[in-house]
C-alpha cells in the first residue's frame, strides 16, 4: 500500500512542476506547452480464485509537448517574424560548430555586423544554408554603380521569406536601391513533438524525429512568414491553473493518504 500512495504523490508532483514551468513561460514567444504522460503499474494477485491484475500505482512517462499554433501578435518591427502554417525558424548559435536549433520564436535583430540575429545572437539561417546578413552600408561600385556608399534605410520581408533592402545615400534619388538579400529558410519535423527542448522555445532534433525538410515559406506544406509579428505562447492560463487545482488536490489526497497508513501502521507497532 505505501508504495501505491507513494506512486502517487511523485505523480502529482510530477505534473506540478511541469504545469509550473507552463505558467512561467506563459508570456515567452513562441514557447510551447507540455502536460505530463503517466502509465498505470499491475501487479499479478494469485489467490485460489484465476490470478488477476492488481493496480500498483503509476509512473511518470513523459511530458508531452504541444506544438499547436499559438496566437499572433502585431510587433511593429518588420524583422519580428512569426510563421502562419507549418515550420520553424533555424537559427546557428555563435561558436557552437555544426549545432542547428529549431524554433517558432521570430523575435530578431541586426547586430553590430549586419546578420539577423535572435535575442541570444543566435543567426538566422537562409535557404543556403547560411547566416543571413543585411550589411549596413553597401558599396554601389561592386553593383556597377558609380554613385557614393549608401547605408541601409529599410527592410521588408515578404510572405514567402525573401529578403529585400533598401539602401541610400547623399547622392540617391527616389526611393534608393533595393537589393535581395536572401530568403529564410524554415524546416518542419514528421515527428516534431519528440524535438529535445534547449530552453528558451528553442528545440534540437534527435533519433526520433528525423532530419528535418528543409524549404522556404509559401511552397510545398510550409506556412506563410508574417514579418512584423509574432507568435505568443500556446499556453492558457485558465486551463493551466485548472489542472494545477486538480494536481494539488491529488497531492494533498495522496499525502493524507500517507499519513493515515503510517498512523494505522505504528498502531500494530
Amino acid at each position: 500500500m505505501l508504495a501505491i500512495i507513494r506512486s502517487g504523490i511523485a505523480a502529482a508532483n510530477k505534473e506540478i512542476g511541469v504545469i509550473s514551468n507552463n505558467i512561467a513561460n506563459a508570456s515567452t514567444n513562441g514557447f510551447k506547452r507540455s502536460s505530463a504522460q503517466f502509465q498505470d503499474i499491475y501487479g499479478i494477485a494469485g489467490e485460489k480464485r484465476a490470478a488477476a491484475q492488481v493496480g500498483k500505482g503509476t509512473v511518470f512517462d513523459a511530458s508531452r509537448r504541444n506544438h499547436a499554433q499559438g496566437a499572433f501578435k502585431t510587433s511593429g518591427s518588420e524583422l519580428d517574424l512569426a510563421v502562419a502554417g507549418e515550420g520553424m525558424f533555424i537559427v546557428a548559435p555563435p561558436n557552437a560548430g555544426n549545432e542547428l536549433r529549431y524554433t517558432r520564436d521570430g523575435s530578431m535583430r541586426l547586430d553590430e555586423n549586419g546578420f539577423i540575429v535572435n535575442n541570444e545572437g543566435h543567426f538566422l539561417i537562409g535557404l543556403d544554408g547560411a547566416p543571413l546578413r543585411l550589411p549596413l552600408r553597401r558599396n554601389p561600385a561592386e553593383d556597377g554603380d558609380v554613385a557614393a556608399e549608401e547605408l541601409l534605410t529599410s527592410v521588408s520581408i515578404g510572405v514567402d521569406g525573401q529578403i529585400k533592402a533598401t539602401y541610400a545615400g547623399a547622392m540617391t534619388r527616389g526611393n534608393g536601391a533595393v537589393i535581395n538579400r536572401g530568403t529564410i529558410a524554415l524546416a518542419r519535423f514528421q515527428n516534431e513533438a519528440d524535438l529535445t527542448s534547449k530552453g528558451n522555445g528553442q528545440f534540437i532534433m534527435n533519433a526520433k524525429t528525423g532530419l528535418p525538410a528543409v524549404g522556404a515559406a509559401s511552397q510545398g506544406n510550409f506556412g506563410d512568414v508574417l514579418s512584423g509579428n509574432l507568435e505568443v505562447s500556446n499556453v492558457k492560463i485558465n486551463d493551466e491553473l485548472t489542472s494545477m487545482i486538480r494536481a494539488q488536490q491529488a497531492y494533498s489526497a495522496s499525502s493524507r493518504m500517507l499519513q493515515a497508513d503510517s498512523d494505522i501502521v505504528k498502531k500494530f507497532l
